[in-house]
């Protein structure tokens, strides 16, 4: 199995976490989550890293931390080491307690507020609190002003932060978490507990570029595409095959058969769009997602027997994702 995608970049922000061992709780006591917390004040005196934002639940820890040198790896190596040998010291056990290596995602930092909030809501999607505020192992008292920051939280970014996405009189931190987790945020985070990263389009390409190549055949690096819009394959289909929009759009009885581009578009919209059978059928106008199984079911037998329509399409996918397709 390939080992996990790591990205150093100096600067970045980042999403880490550290699960433990057979998803067995890990912080059984208060004593243990202070230990942890201790730590965290240590590795921001050690290394070149600040710390946003925290969570700690009984199996596992989230952090949403800015790496200054890019070299996230050793401030993960350093809290889990030293916990682990603290923790066997305290209870007189032996062995390590996490699972693998931790898993982190890398951040635009215009969606750094997006992922503090997913991070704070974790307490209420994993069932621990009835409330946010009601958690007490999570940052969310200090973003809620409830109680002093810890010294070693970068007030930087605080300050940052309240000043350029909570400039109003009625806008403060709690009214950001009311307004529930983005959809950006939470298609990131569907499918993949750890996304290799999250940002916009141009963030994406420029994070490709700063990847070595042979990191390309790992798995977590061909995450790294865009979802493009629907209508932006819709335009690019349309223009790719000289048709209209409308004939994409709507399928007409005795015609539907020979409109490879509009199940190309269904098809694109599968690949590219993550998108489901259901929610295509519904841009399509098509009755039940079975029709839209069918269509994608045939059209993938006519590219991959026509050389021509075969290239056409790679052409489309790598124009709407940045993704060379293989094959």
């Amino acid at each position: 199995m390939a080992r996990a995608l790591r990205v150093n970049i100096s600067n970045s922000w980042h999403h880490v976490s550290q699960h433990g061992r057979c998803d067995e709780p890990v912080f059984k006591h208060e004593s243990d989550s202070l230990m942890l917390m201790e730590l965290l004040r240590e590795v921001c005196e050690r290394y070149p890293v600040e710390i946003y934002a925290w969570c700690i639940l009984p199996s596992a820890y989230h952090l949403l931390v800015r790496s200054l040198d890019g070299d996230i790896s050793r401030v993960m190596k350093h809290i889990n080491g030293l916990y682990t040998r603290r923790l066997n010291k305290k209870y007189n056990w032996n062995g390590s307690f996490f699972k693998g290596r931790f898993r982190s995602t890398i951040i635009q930092q215009e969606y750094v507020p997006q992922v503090s909030r997913y991070l704070h809501h974790l307490p209420l999607t994993t069932g621990l609190a009835q409330t946010i505020e009601d958690y007490k192992w999570s940052s969310i008292s200090h973003f809620y002003q409830i109680k002093d920051k810890p010294l070693w939280v970068s007030q930087a970014k605080w300050r940052e932060f309240n000043n350029r996405e909570l400039n109003s009189k009625d806008r403060n931190y709690e009214a950001f978490m009311n307004e529930g987790i983005d959809k950006l945020t939470k298609q990131a985070y569907k499918k993949n507990l750890h996304p290799v990263a999250i940002g916009d389009s141009d963030f994406i390409l420029e994070l490709r570029d700063c990847i070595e190549h042979n990191h390309y055949e790992q798995p977590q690096y061909k995450q790294l595409k865009i979802h493009p819009a629907p209508q932006l394959i819709i335009d690019v289909v349309a223009s790719k095959f000289n048709v209209s929009k409308q004939s994409i759009l709507e399928g007409k009885r005795g015609i539907l058969k020979t409109n490879n581009p509009r199940k190309i578009a269904m098809f694109l919209f599968q690949n590219c769009a993550d998108c489901k059978l259901a929610e295509i059928a519904t841009y399509f106008g098509l009755k039940h997602y079975a029709s839209v199984a069918n269509h994608i079911c045939s059209i993938k037998k006519v590219i991959k027997n026509n050389k021509e329509l075969n290239s056409q399409v790679k052409e489309l996918v790598s124009t709407l994702t940045g993704v060379i397709p293989e094959g």
